[in-house]
């Protein structure tokens, strides 16, 4: 699994991810990896990543060294290639084609329904603003992650500020125009995904600890979509030091190395853990 943490501002977008991998071997079993590679894949064409959560890929068997399995297929790699130099202008078409081909893909490896998840994150220009969205890949049923069913994608900024379900009209420039003035009121959308019944009460605390500071006036301005980052980190790293602490070592969901990128409305990159 993994803890994946995306926040979405008038500035930009941030996301953070931990990067424990959920590895399948050839006999259908299951063995969590704590590694220390990334789970962010930039797409510098469209001013976008894609960030992921359960499966990541599948092995010949249970490694004896776990930090260096020997792969069949592996998830980063492939969106890594997918993600160089599209043919898609656009990011819809992208994520559309994607959730396609990578339907396909898992299929083909005889292994079963497996359950995955994708942020695609970027910066889409309508009607000369550039305004942030974020699709969803997913074939899990719920946040308990126990059921998956068929992998669909949707947009999900004007669901989140709206409380309606998504639906493939949000792409309509009203809609759209409504997620730019949401953010320029109200500030941000957050979104995390992975193991969010351990990750919310601590972002939830954050927040309001935050937002308390905020008001108090002494907390340093924000003024580049960089400045975002550690607020989409430090939960995760707390939960990954809990974990780290006092979980049993083969209960871990959440571990390995924090990594980050940030995204400006300009399309301009950033990582503090060296992700572009």
């Amino acid at each position: 699994m993994t803890l994946i943490s995306a926040l979405i501002s008038k500035k930009g977008i941030a996301i953070a991810t931990d990067s424990m991998l959920t590895a399948v071997n050839k006999d259908g079993s299951h063995v969590y990896l704590e590694g220390e590679k990334s789970k962010i894949v930039p797409i510098p064409k469209l001013n976008a990543c894609i960030s992921y959560w359960g499966f990541a890929g599948a092995q010949k068997e249970i490694p004896k060294d776990l930090k260096n399995p020997v792969w069949v297929w592996q998830t980063h790699s492939w969106l890594r290639a997918q993600s160089v130099n599209p043919k898609f202008s656009n990011l819809e078409d992208f994520t559309k084609n994607l959730c396609n081909n990578i339907n396909k893909e898992i299929k083909n490896l005889g292994l079963g329904n497996q359950g995955i998840g994708l942020h695609i994150v970027g910066i889409e220009e309508v009607n000369g603003y550039k305004i942030p969205e974020l699709f969803l890949i997913s074939n899990f049923k719920d946040p308990s992650y126990r059921e998956t069913g068929d992998l669909e994608y949707s947009r999900h900024t004007y669901h989140t500020i709206a409380g309606v379900d998504p639906s493939p009209d949000h792409r309509q420039k009203e809609y759209r125009q409504e997620v730019n003035r949401f953010l320029n009121e109200v500030g941000f959308i957050i979104y995390n995904n992975g193991d969010p019944i351990m990750f919310n009460p601590f972002a939830n605390a954050f927040f309001k600890s935050f937002n308390e500071a905020q008001r108090r006036g002494v907390t340093k301005s924000i003024d580049a979509v960089e400045d975002t980052v550690p607020i989409v980190r430090l939960p995760i790293e707390i939960v990954r030091s809990i974990q780290r602490n006092f979980y049993k070592p083969d209960k871990k969901l959440v571990g390995g190395r924090v990594h980050d990128l940030s995204i400006a409305d300009n399309g301009t990159m950033k990582s503090t853990s060296g992700d572009i």
